[in-house]
């Protein structure tokens, strides 16, 4: 298996979001996340699950956006 290849800002940056924003998702296990280098050690992200969380917060703004 590969290794998460994107740290917290490169992942911020490929969704056009905060390192803040990033933090709450993976806080509120939205999103997984890896640190490498122990418990300490720096998040790391698969840019599948970068994906998934993309489509999932657009399905959300989309229902909000619905008609009743």
């Amino acid at each position: 298996p590969s290794l998460p290849t994107l740290g917290l800002p490169a992942a911020a940056e490929y969704l056009g979001v905060s390192d803040k924003f990033i933090r709450r998702q993976v806080s509120d296990g939205r999103l997984p996340a890896y640190r490498l280098g122990g418990p300490r050690g720096r998040l790391r992200f698969y840019r599948e699950d970068l994906d998934a969380l993309a489509v999932a917060l657009d399905e959300l703004i989309d229902e909000g956006h619905r008609a009743p």
